[in-house]
């Protein structure tokens, strides 16, 4: 059944596809009287599709394999049986005819099913046919000669008897007249090999297979009387006729159940938007190109592109824009490499490429480059220019993987590396890299683990008004040491939190943390603690950071003004009047908002006077060369005094001598934070600050 497996009978409901075309495959199961299966043997579990539900009398799959097996006839059972326990334990082809009682009205009706076994999933995959037609055909032929002369020539099918021997025919009924276009007698004096299209060499096999009893059906493409070519499936039997056993070929036109099933098979194995070879198909030229280069000891290798910020496309121009823009992406691609190049769609806008026999590193970062540049001119969008790049892993067979998931891992991981890079760029997986990605899969792990049982650290620092000498509250910064020496830094768990997932948990153990932390304090008689805890990107939008909130002010009753929410630059710069809404939501509980690192992104006065902040925090890097650089002099002072009209406190974040403080007081920044007045510390140690603080 060739590629007829899983994917086809998916395909059906696949959402990628044209439910019109969808119906029509459908339809065309029905009038063709076929269907597929597939069966699960680890679950017990069939699928069929619409035809075999239609010949089963069945609705509402999948089924349990036990009932479907329950319908074939008790004769028929011990030889089907037998068959599918040789395709599964000898890998012999699963061919069988046997007869079912149908659910519902009971009627008996007569199957023939062809599958295949794959090892690898445990899945058996087929076809049935309804064969009821034919059999009854047969079974009244034999009746007798003279009542089979009768209905030979007025049955439906389309009969030939046929000379064994000579392959001569020696009768056509008169549907065979109308099917082929000659006339009865024109057949007559015809041979099989001058309406059947295959060489003479495959049509002795088939008779030497019908000879053997080792199958009664066969597939042919037969030639009409006007040269239109049809393909058809020829059941044969012996049968007595003028006092010899004659050969009787019942012929079934299944033209459209052929290009229905080519049909099927495209959508199942090519993606419908840009007609590459889908993910599916592009697993099994990955897994062909490793058996063909394993027997030479050569080498191939897998290009994996990611287009960047193709989000961007879709946001501005609309989905059907964005397949558009695919498609001229493809066609670039398709040219850059040339028409036989071995490209693949796994799914949005990620590509694959397999270079056979490619492995060297010189030639390979030249088609990269060829690829990146094919890129760069613009792209056209309701007259517009629009660009866009991409980012490309190499990996290379066996050196970086022999097995599919291993290089296209690898091949994965190298890509990602190279939009860590900057985009627009490609990079060779390697050793360094894959180390790179063990550890951070072992940090996500241990992560995971870290957050359910309680094992990382809240540390707090304070934040000093220097101009009163007074503590006015205190940062919340995540430390996770484990083994109680080893510290993994918040600059490498951060982002693989935010990768994973993991952050939003992360965020809300923070959030949680730092609450109990004030209310223990406000009951042991430290009051006024206002701690600022940050949030991530993905917590911030949509308005989940104020769910997160109110649910916690819920278990813990503190004051919200005791509460303070740090964002960056980046969190409002992609939907501004979302930020607006979601900020006025914080402020209406009476949590305050400082805008963190500020200074490193892109955000404009406009933005500063739109946004119901109360803080800016002046980023480190900023501070840190204050004395040296009198640019960074200028920015600082800039920042102060814009922030000073839009009536906003400033703090000075990466304090860490006494010069820089006199330098800030001058500018009117009074308001700091570092090490210079101390280092982030736990809670037990932050207690014992405030009272030496005080005194």
């Amino acid at each position: 059944m060739s590629k007829n497996k899983e994917a086809i009978i998916k395909t059906v409901s696949c959402s990628d596809c044209d439910p019109r075309i969808l119906k029509k495959h459908e339809q065309a199961e029905l009038l063709a009287g076929f269907g597929l299966w597939e069966l699960d043997l680890n679950k017990k579990i069939i699928y069929c599709s619409a035809g075999v539900e239609k010949i089963y009398g069945l609705e509402n799959g999948p089924y349990q394999y036990a009932k479907i097996e329950n319908m074939v006839l008790p004769k028929y059972r011990e030889r089907k049986n037998k068959a599918f326990r040789d395709m599964i334990e000898k890998g012999l082809h699963y061919d069988v005819e046997f007869e079912i009682k149908k659910k519902g009205n009971g009627n008996i009706a007569s199957i023939h099913s062809v599958a295949e076994f794959e090892p690898q999933s445990n899945i058996v995959s087929g076809s049935i046919y309804d064969i009821s037609k034919q059999k009854m055909a047969e079974a009244l032929i034999k009746k007798s000669e003279e009542d089979y002369r009768n209905l030979f020539q007025n049955h439906h099918a389309v009969m030939l008897i046929i000379d064994s021997e000579t392959a001569g025919i020696v009768h056509a009924n008169s549907a065979a007249s109308k099917f082929y276009g000659w006339s009865q007698s024109e057949l007559c004096n015809m041979k099989m090999t001058d309406i059947n299209t295959l060489g003479k060499e495959i049509s002795s096999k088939v008779k030497s297979a019908f000879e053997k009893r080792e199958k009664n059906y066969f597939l042919f493409k037969h030639r009409l009387s006007n040269g239109e070519v049809r393909d058809v499936e020829i059941h044969a039997g012996t049968v007595m006729f003028g006092g010899k056993t004659r050969l009787l070929s019942i012929i079934h036109d299944i033209t459209e159940r052929r290009k229905a099933e080519k049909t099927i098979e495209r959508l199942a194995y090519h993606d419908s938007l840009t007609n590459l070879p889908n993910r599916k198909m592009f697993i099994e030229n990955l897994s062909k190109s490793i058996s063909n280069v394993s027997k030479n000891n050569s080498k191939f290798s897998l290009l994996y592109i990611d287009l960047d910020n193709f989000k961007n496309v879709n946001d501005n121009y609309g989905h059907h824009m964005g397949d558009m823009f695919l498609k001229r992406v493809v066609r670039r691609l398709t040219k850059s490499l040339g028409e036989s190049s071995n490209i693949s769609r796994l799914g949005g806008d990620e590509f694959t490429v397999i270079l056979e026999g490619i492995s060297d590193v010189k030639e390979l970062s030249l088609i990269s480059d060829k690829i990146l540049s094919t890129l760069k001119h613009p792209f056209k969008i309701n007259n517009k220019d629009n660009f866009i790049s991409a980012s490309i892993g190499i990996s290379i067979f066996p050196d970086d993987g022999s097995s599919v998931e291993k290089l296209l891992n690898n091949s994965d991981a190298a890509m990602y590396q190279a939009k860590n890079n900057g985009k627009d760029g490609y990079c060779f997986f390697s050793e360094e890299l894959n180390q790179a990605i063990k550890r951070k899969n072992d940090i996500k792990s241990e992560l995971r683990i870290a957050l359910k049982n309680n094992e990382l650290d809240l540390y707090y620092q304070p934040k000093i008004d220097v101009s009163k000498n007074e503590i006015v509250g205190l940062e919340a910064l995540t430390r996770w040491i484990r083994d109680g020496h080893n510290s993994i830094y918040p600059d490498e768990f951060i982002p693989i939190a935010e990768e994973s997932g993991l952050i939003f948990e992360l965020d809300k153990w923070v959030l949680m943390t730092a609450c109990k932390q004030i209310d223990t304090w406000e009951k042991a008689g430290i009051r006024g603690q206002k701690i600022a805890v940050n949030i991530s990107a993905a917590h911030f939008k949509k308005g989940r950071i104020l769910q997160t909130v109110k649910e916690t002010l819920n278990q813990i009753p503190i004051s919200p003004r005791s509460l303070e929410i740090e964002i960056t630059e980046t969190m409002f710069m992609e939907d501004i009047d979302e930020a607006i809404s979601i900020l006025n939501n914080l402020r209406s509980i009476g949590i305050e908002i400082s805008v963190d690192d500020f200074g490193t992104g892109y955000s404009s006065l406009s933005y500063l006077k739109k946004l119901p902040i109360n803080k800016v925090k002046i980023d480190k890097s900023f501070i840190s060369d204050l004395t040296n650089d009198s640019g960074n002099a200028i920015l600082t002072q800039a920042i102060i005094k814009m922030s000073e009209l839009l009536n906003l406190n400033v703090v000075a974040e990466g304090v860490e001598c006494k010069d820089q403080v006199d330098i800030l007081s001058e500018y009117g920044c009074h308001w700091m934070q570092g090490y210079y007045f101390a280092k982030p510390m736990t809670a037990s140690k932050y207690e014992t600050f405030i009272k030496d603080w005080k005194n």
